[in-house]
């Protein structure tokens, strides 16, 4: 099992979208599935240390895969590119500590992890003198895989100049920039998803993890009934959708719920039906959250009181709902 690990919730979206991961019952910002366990570390050494140590206690891992963002403290590397790291160092209190940790690939291009962020030229200038690009977490990762001597390797996407020109943007304004970004030279490297993804291109501009989801369904698709993906487009009425007076989000949006109800329709008639269900409650302007994969019978409601009337709604809502309709969908009676 390999372990990935991304410093930012924000950066990690797209790879809990693409690889189907689920969370950890104990610890939060752990996730992982039958190939693949993620970590989200936090910002910083102490906290990346922290949680890949308790997942490499948990997990079977035989390689750990850095992925995020670092700033560029060489002119000759540019912003907006991924780049490969070979050696990383650390540099704190204003001086270097004498221990660095080499990863398993063969590039040219290092990283020193800091205690704080590079802000002024003097202090880029200064530790430019060890390494071409700057982090917050890498160092911390270095020592855990030396610690349970496990390979690693680190992918950097550069998003801004270290020192005074350091952009002060907003994280999560850039994070599914970013994520997408990362995620797809992700699966790139990825031999298995490269294999199962071959050259499908939807017939509509999507996102990344969009993009995937809908190779991953005409795959399915494929495989389950054997027919061209121009059939398949063909039988879920695809021009009728492009043509359609929406945004291309929403047009995304529809083709991915044809191709679902065409690969699941039993699965899509039971999800109808539990919308159905529950109507009462998002007829008070209530959000209703459940399980698409109806593996379990609850489900969660929220919506925001301010109000008597707003009480009020709710048990009108909750004396109309039946839950018995709920247990028969679960049992597979959709004749609720």
């Amino acid at each position: 099992m390999k372990l990935i690990h991304i410093a930012h919730r924000g950066e990690a979206q797209e790879f809990l979208k693409v690889l189907d991961l689920k969370a950890d019952s104990k610890i939060s910002g752990i996730y992982s599935n039958s190939e693949f366990a993620l970590v989200i570390s936090g910002e910083g050494i102490p906290e990346t240390i922290s949680k890949l140590s308790y997942t490499i206690s948990k997990f079977n891992i035989d390689e750990i895969l850095n992925f995020g963002i670092a700033g560029t403290l060489s002119s000759k590397i540019e912003t907006g590119k991924i780049i490969e790291i070979r050696t990383v160092y650390h540099f704190e209190d204003g001086k270097p500590k004498f221990k660095s940790f080499t990863s398993n690939s063969k590039t040219t291009i290092d990283c020193i992890t800091t205690n704080q962020r590079v802000l002024s030229d003097d202090y880029a200038d200064r530790i430019s003198n060890f390494a071409q690009v700057v982090d917050r977490e890498l160092w911390g990762l270095g020592f855990v895989a030396k610690s349970f001597n496990l390979p690693f390797k680190s992918y950097k996407l550069i998003s801004d100049i270290a020192g005074s020109k350091t952009q002060c943007f907003d994280l999560k304004e850039r994070a599914i920039e970013f994520s997408s970004k990362l995620a797809e030279h992700f699966m790139k490297l990825d031999t298995k998803a490269k294999e199962s993804r071959q050259s499908i291109e939807p017939p509509i501009t999507m996102s990344f993890s969009n993009k995937i989801k809908f190779q991953k369904m005409i795959h399915h698709i494929q495989k389950k009934e054997d027919i061209k993906l121009e059939r398949i487009l063909s039988d879920i009425c695809v021009n009728e959708i492009l043509n359609l007076k929406i945004r291309p989000k929403e047009k995304s949006f529809e083709i991915l719920k044809r191709l679902e109800a065409k690969l699941n329709p039993i699965n899509t008639i039971a999800n109808n039906e539990m919308i159905k269900a529950t109507q009462a409650f998002r007829d008070i302007g209530a959000k209703v959250k459940f399980d698409h994969s109806l593996e379990t019978k609850k489900f969660e409601i929220s919506i925001e009181i301010n109000s008597q009337k707003n009480l009020d709604n709710i048990k009108r809502a909750v004396d109309i709902f039946d839950y018995k309709k709920i247990e028969k969908l679960w049992a597979g009676d959709f004749n609720v």
